[in-house]
């Protein structure tokens, strides 16, 4: 989903949220964050390269609770946000 214009990230920020969707063989899925409205839609991508773990295959599993950060990234012309840092809280 596109974000608005005027949307920003603290980046510094760390945020709580429950894995809503995870597909292990693809390397992403959804985090909701526990505080509604924290971005558009309630949900914010997350990509197994920012999952923080020691394990060679990171992987998160649906109803895990996490901590992690925000950023905007753009894709194809499009900005929208991400989670990084991913880890266990």
């Amino acid at each position: 989903q596109a974000l608005p214009e005027d949307f920003t990230v603290d980046s510094s920020k760390v945020y709580n949220g429950t894995v809503t969707t995870y597909y292990k063989f693809k390397g992403y899925g959804f985090i909701t964050p526990d505080e509604a409205g924290t971005v558009p839609g309630d949900k914010v991508f997350a990509y197994w390269k920012n999952i923080k773990t020691e394990d060679r295959y990171p992987t998160l599993t649906k109803d895990m609770k996490v901590q992690f950060t925000l950023a905007i990234v753009e894709k194809q012309g499009v900005k929208t946000v991400q989670a990084e840092s991913i880890a266990a809280p």
